[in-house]
C-alpha cells in the first residue's frame, strides 16, 4: 500500500515546542490553526498521530486525506 499524506487541522498556531514533539511532519501554521501534514501507510499510523495529538492537549479540528498528485495516481483497479 503506497503511503498517503494526511492533513490533521488543530486549533491554535502551534510553535517550536511542538514542531520539536511532532518530529518529522511538516505544520502549515496561520488563521489560528496548525495544519498537521503527514504521511501515513495504515491506520494504525493515523490512529497512532491522533493519538499524539490528543496526548499533546490539542483540540481537533479535522483530519482530510489528500489526494494523489495527478502525476502519481494509482493505477486502476482491475
Amino acid at each position: 500500500m503506497q503511503p498517503r499524506s494526511y492533513r490533521i487541522e488543530v486549533e491554535g498556531e502551534l510553535g517550536p515546542t511542538y514542531a520539536a514533539a511532532l518530529g518529522t511532519m511538516r505544520l502549515e501554521v496561520g488563521d489560528g490553526t496548525t495544519t498537521i501534514v503527514s504521511p501515513v501507510c495504515d491506520q494504525a499510523r493515523l490512529k497512532g498521530l491522533l493519538d499524539a495529538v490528543a496526548a499533546l492537549g490539542l483540540a481537533l479540528v479535522s483530519v482530510t486525506q489528500q489526494q494523489p498528485d495527478a502525476g502519481h495516481a494509482e493505477p486502476p483497479s482491475r
